[in-house]
This record gives structure tokens, sequence and C-alpha cells, in this order.
């Protein structure tokens, strides 16, 4: 289902997160960045890539060895490369799903995913292919939404998940029923401590826990 949604939504993708996002998408992106090695010569791999909004952020004060996108949406993909002439190296894009990784044991020395562990059909199998093919003591991390704790900003976060990010969603895309399945995703997402647990279990190590806009946003560091 979700292969065909982002497929669907893939044209509007870009616009509709910054609109939903009031912009702050691009801060949450590279408060994700500066939290990653700046060493050069290294191995990234971006999981769910979409687009290639998160592979352009981290990239751009980097220099990869190798860099790839990895997502299940051809029509995402596509964007991402005709996004992508100007890097140099070139990053490479694979069209494939977050439960089977096209990569060797121990391939990646840095490796991201944001707001798409959500969106796997088996979360935890995805999460067990990144331990595959993250190095040891290499760095993962893993931005996605959380429902908020704090009792001030729960109720206007539930109002605004519910029903007007899929207005919004929905007027801009005429994709209406896909952006009532997103609000639905991250109401049914586990609680950061339930996430850590579930990649405990896949094998890795939970380093970090950071907390971004009232904790409607978490970024879980983890290594191998």
């Amino acid at each position: 289902m979700t292969k065909a949604l982002f497929n669907a939504l893939a044209s509007d993708y870009d616009v509709i997160n910054k609109v939903i996002s009031f912009g702050q998408d691009k801060q949450w992106r590279r408060a994700l960045s500066r939290l990653l090695p700046l060493s050069a010569g290294l191995t990234y791999v971006d999981v769910g890539t979409g687009t290639g909004d998160v592979l352009f952020t981290v990239t751009e004060p980097r220099s990869w060895t190798h860099a790839h996108g990895v997502d299940p949406a051809q029509a995402m993909l596509a964007i991402a490369n005709q996004q992508s002439a100007h890097l140099v190296p070139q990053p490479q894009w694979h069209c494939a799903p977050a439960e089977l990784l096209p990569f060797h044991n121990d391939f990646a020395d840095v490796m991201t995913m944001a707001f798409a562990i959500r969106n796997v059909t088996d979360r935890l199998q995805s999460l067990r292919e990144m331990a595959r093919i993250l190095k040891p003591n290499g760095v993962m991390a893993i931005m996605e939404f959380s429902w908020p704790t704090a009792c001030w900003i729960r109720w206007p976060f539930n109002l605004y998940f519910r029903f007007i990010m899929p207005a919004m969603g929905g007027l801009i895309s005429g994709q209406h029923h896909s952006y009532r399945y997103l609000a639905k995703s991250v109401s049914e997402f586990p609680s950061p401590d339930e996430f850590e647990s579930m990649l405990t279990e896949a094998g890795l190590r939970p380093t970090t826990r950071v907390s971004l806009s009232a904790g409607m946003v978490h970024i879980y560091l983890a290594t191998k």
C-alpha cells in the first residue's frame, strides 16, 4: 500500500512537506545532520530516502566516499536523481524496500532514516536489515514523529494531525486518503522508550535520543 501511496504523492511531496510542517522540515533535517560524523571518506546510506532531501542536507557539509539512497517508490527516486545532478560524486539510487536492503554486511559507516520507519510493512525486519549493513561502531540516526507527552501541546497536535494536516495535504495533492493514512501512522507509532527497545531487539545499541519541537519529533542515535 505505502509504495503505491508514495509513488502517487511524489510530484507534490516536497511542497506538501514544507506546507504541513510550516517550514520546520528543513530545521529537522539540519538537526539530524549536526549529530552525524564529519569525517571524510565514509560510506553513507539513507533508507526511505524519498526525493533525497535528507541525503542532500547531510551530504552538503561532508565528503562521502559513497552515498546511497534507498526507497521502494520509483517515482520518488526519479525526482531524487534529477535533483542530484550537481553532486560530486553522484549518489547512487536503489529501488528496494527497507526490509531487503541491497548491500552486503557491514557496508555503511553512517545510516539515516527520516520519517519512514513508521511506514514500512515489517518494522523490526527493517531495523534488523539496517543493523546488518551498519559497520561495527558505525552511526545510525532515525528521525520520526512522536505523540508529544507535554500536556499543553497534546491536544493541538492531535487536532492538527487528525484533521487539519490531512485536509491540507489532500487539498494540495488531491490524495485525501493518503494523508489520513499518514496521520494514522503517527498516532500508532511506538513511544520513544518502546522504539528504543525495538532498536535493541534488532541488534543495535541506542546511544542518544534528541527531542525536537516540544516532543513532536525524535531523533534516535544508535550503533552496533
